[in-house]
């Protein structure tokens, strides 16, 4: 008896090298075979095309991916040049991705089209019953509560990036972000980053700390040579906004199944707001922050009635919740304040001939 469980023992033990060393041999094959398995998917689902140049598992844990491009039918949407992962064998068999070490450089995004790109999939929409729409509002619960996972989960590996580009233009304004390079080594990221547009150039400088076990990401950002511009406004909203510094923080407080829940704090200081829409001359405003609660489920998206955001001495309480049958909740209550506060609280620039009065009394809203 014990002669056959030392047999058994040593074909298990046989069968194990066996399996590892095959593994090894044919890991390009496995890799390109899990890169064809997924980017199917993807393609199938959002009639995309993703092609690559080059995979190819190197040494023990290294996949180098080369010439990688998501495309729709018309434009580029992505494209990356290459990209290098440290990844376990044993990840690879048992079909899961951790990655140790990522490198990724000469990156572009084109927002523009990506923006017509999902134009184009909500004109394809076609009207779903109640029932098959709760069942798709779950299912994207749950892949949400996926992509979370795997963003804290991300913050265990190394990441090295270089000249990363976000690019938006049109017939009237083109812009283009670069990072030129982001470093995240630990639990600490910093990277720097460059902004032209149709005004000029800015620098912006990132440094955060990410914390896998608590769900929680904290960044700041901040202008090299004083105040930055925030990227992309001018074709959306009409304005230019710019500010000195601030400050972010995500943390993922539930991950169930069914329910998310998110606390978002930010906080900007000495902002700055131009634009005909908004007053004739520049606006200026000290501090604004926001700390808001999210709150996630099959049949609804809400911020939740806690949520409350500042603007200098101003203080409110916000909610606001978007339902499945396109009902929205909105609520909105301010604290005890004096009016001589909201006098003082205004943006400067905004209403200059009401600056220096004085008044007396409370409000409440």
């Amino acid at each position: 008896m014990k002669l056959n469980i030392r047999k058994i023992s040593k074909s298990l033990l046989f069968a194990f090298i066996a399996f590892i060393a095959l593994g090894f041999i044919f890991r390009s094959n496995i890799a390109r075979y899990q890169f064809n398995r997924q980017t199917s998917k993807i393609e199938d689902n959002y009639s995309l095309k993703i092609k690559t140049q080059d995979l190819r598992y190197i040494g023990l844990r290294t996949i180098q991916l080369k010439g990688l491009s998501i495309q729709n039918k018309l434009d580029t949407l992505v494209n990356i040049g290459f990209i290098e992962t440290k990844l376990s064998l044993l990840n690879l068999l048992t079909l899961k991705i951790n990655p140790l070490e990522v490198d990724i450089t000469d990156s572009k995004v084109n927002i523009h089209n990506i923006l017509i790109y999902r134009k184009s999939l909500s004109n394809k929409g076609n009207p779903i019953d109640s029932t098959k729409q709760a069942s798709n509002s779950s299912n994207s619960i749950i892949r949400l509560n996926k992509v979370i996972r795997t963003f804290f989960g991300l913050s265990t590996a190394k990441f090295n990036v270089d000249n990363f580009n976000l690019e938006y233009t049109d017939s009237t304004y083109s812009g283009l972000l670069t990072i030129q390079n982001w470093k995240y080594s630990g639990k600490k990221f910093n990277a720097d980053a460059k902004f032209i547009d149709n005004t000029g150039e800015n620098y912006i400088v990132l440094n955060g700390i990410t914390d896998k076990k608590t769900n929680t990401i904290n960044v700041t950002i901040s202008g090299k040579d004083g105040a930055t511009k925030v990227p992309f406004l001018e074709p959306f909203l009409g304005i230019t906004t710019l500010f000195d510094s601030a400050k972010v923080s995500l943390e993922a407080k539930d991950l169930s199944k069914n329910n998310i829940e998110l606390l978002f704090n930010s906080k900007v200081d000495k902002l700055q707001i131009q634009g005909k829409r908004i007053a004739e001359t520049m606006v200026e405003t000290d501090s604004l922050s926001a700390n808001l609660i999210f709150k996630i489920t099959p049949l609804s998206y809400c911020i939740d009635t806690l949520s409350k955001i500042n603007f200098n001495k101003l203080t409110a309480n916000i909610g606001l919740c978007y339902k499945n049958d396109s009902i929205i909740d909105f609520s909105f209550k301010s604290g005890n304040h004096k009016w001589q506060e909201l006098i003082e609280s205004l943006p400067k620039g905004l209403f200059s001939n009401i600056s220096g009065m004085r008044l007396n009394g409370e409000f409440q809203y």
